[in-house]
């Protein structure tokens, strides 16, 4: 259908994050090029804000930037870009390198004026502002020109909190902001979508990341569908050391999460009979990266085994509590002992054991 247009909607790419970001920077870099490959197969590109993380964006990921957006228009489809917080310097104003990318039209000002253009013989009408505290989405009016109007926003949307659905005025709202996919609906019908960042931002954002295709004829939205793009995906694990018996049980639990493609996010807790770490470090090659954060504590058995055949202090220490606790005697101030014997201190270990 001649006067069927394809739209993409994407938001919160975060480009010159670097790799300090959960994710490395080359494949955030690898994620845009994906998404500007299906933009070619659309008519237009809308960008809803954050596709920079700051003005410390390094040159060659403009160039990055440029480059592809040349392609883009090459390929015919035109790309709005509305700023969001990325673009802005600290007075509020969007940086002055965003004109060299070569989008079809940003809107670089907080006054609301619709870019309007024509794309397969139908009309577009697209109202967008660069981020303002003062902003509100519901003082957004259509205009009365004949075609279909979107607003393209970086804006924390939420139709829930907007009693008074009656004052969205325009036919469709793209919005980025938040970094989970959404879909806006008004007594069935869908009003607006927020695509989500496309690559994690953080350990929250995990699984498939999305941005949204839309197809619209006449004055009415007809299809949208949200379409997986991330070139790696983040995975969070909780480990209780005391619900592993061996170290063969957390080794399995592990592997099921495995694949060259994710960031496993681990949080080890609880008590460990074996060494949880030196598990997750020998799974490395398994993942595509792995982040531990570990709060876990060795157990009585587990300290007494590391050291009972030391001929030391604490080794003699160990034995004692060892048959101690095989005899399941009362043993007063536990916790101290443990203290004891990881920081090493032989005076107060033989007091502690001339007590006991």
């Amino acid at each position: 259908m001649d006067n069927e247009t394809k739209i993409l909607i994407t938001s919160d790419i975060h480009l010159g994050m670097g790799d300090d970001g959960l994710v490395p920077e080359s494949e955030r870099i690898e994620t845009f090029r994906q998404i500007t490959a299906i933009a070619r197969e659309h008519d237009m590109l809308l960008i809803a804000g954050d596709l920079i993380n700051s003005a410390d964006i390094p040159n060659a990921a403009k160039d990055i930037i440029k480059q592809e957006f040349a392609e883009i228009r090459s390929a015919g489809t035109e790309i709005i870009y509305a700023p969001g917080i990325g673009e802005q310097n600290k007075k509020g104003e969007i940086h002055d390198f965003l004109s060299d990318f070569g989008a079809t039209h940003i809107f670089a000002d907080r006054a609301i004026i619709p870019y309007s253009l024509t794309v397969r013989g139908q009309k577009f009408h697209i109202y967008g502002a660069a981020p303002s505290s003062a902003f509100k989405i519901t003082d957004v009016k259509k205009t009365d020109e004949d075609g279909f109007h979107i607003g393209l926003f970086h804006y924390d949307f939420d139709l829930k909190n907007k009693p008074d659905t009656g004052t969205f005025d325009l036919d469709f709202y793209a919005v980025g902001y938040g970094h989970s996919y959404k879909v806006f609906k008004s007594f069935e019908r869908i009003v607006g979508a927020k695509p989500g960042s496309p690559i994690a931002i953080t350990e929250k954002e995990t699984g498939e990341r999305y941005i949204i295709s839309m197809k619209v004829k006449g004055d009415a939205q007809i299809e949208i569908e949200r379409l997986p793009v991330n070139t790696v995906s983040v995975s969070t694990l909780a480990i209780n050391c005391s619900d592993y018996s061996n170290a063969d049980e957390l080794n399995n639990a592990l592997m099921q999460k495995a694949s060259p493609k994710t960031i496993l996010v681990v949080n080890i807790n609880g008590e460990y009979s074996f060494l949880p770490g030196k598990i997750i470090e020998s799974l490395k090659e398994h993942f595509f990266g792995i982040r531990v954060t570990d709060t876990s504590v060795p157990s009585i058995s587990f300290i007494t085994g590391l050291y009972e055949k030391e001929d030391t202090i604490r080794g003699e220490f160990c034995r004692i509590l060892k048959e101690k606790l095989s005899q399941k005697e009362t043993m007063p101030y536990l916790p101290q002992a443990v203290r004891l014997i990881m920081d090493s201190e032989p005076e107060a270990l033989e007091v502690w054991l001339c007590d006991s």
